[in-house]
């Protein structure tokens, strides 16, 4: 637990920092939800976009989804993507999905999910509240960079 407080501190979570939303116009939050330990993949996918120039805050394995709100709050990245290894995290993302959607300062994020969990029933992703799903990291790119050239991701809520 101790690693997650130290992990979110670096993002301003328990101080008085404020981000500046022209600074992450280009950020994108790569996590896994709680109780998926599994990051290997989704390491992958937030290095291959970071190199691809885009702005990665990665929060790791086991992210608590109130974490994953305050932080998408604050941060208002272009977009957040999902990593799910574990067929029984699918509740968590769907959850957390949802609430991302619903919440005003957070609602024109776009949402991609990949993992393991949806590569095996690719047609599952549709179910939930996203924007996209890529099957691995060339994908994850390619869909970050068609979504920017169809309107560039904007951070503020409409």
């Amino acid at each position: 637990m101790l690693h997650q407080k130290l992990r979110l501190s670096r993002f301003g979570l328990h101080s008085n920092r404020t981000f500046s939303t022209l600074a992450f116009l280009f950020a994108i939050i790569h996590i896994s939800v709680h109780n998926e330990y599994h990051e290997m993949g989704a390491r992958l996918v937030a290095n291959a976009l970071e190199m691809d120039g885009w702005d990665v805050k990665y929060l790791g394995a086991n992210t608590p989804g109130d974490d994953i709100l305050k932080i998408t709050e604050r941060i208002q990245p272009a977009l957040l993507a999902v990593s799910v290894t574990m067929p029984f995290n699918l509740e968590n993302v769907f959850e957390l999905t949802n609430e991302v959607k619903k919440t005003r300062s957070t609602m024109n994020t776009r949402i991609m999910l990949g993992g393991l969990a949806l590569n095996n029933s690719p047609k599952l992703a549709e179910s939930f509240a996203a924007d996209g799903y890529a099957h691995n990291c060339r994908d994850s790119v390619t869909l970050a960079r068609r979504w920017w050239e169809e309107a560039p991701l904007k951070n503020e809520a409409s």
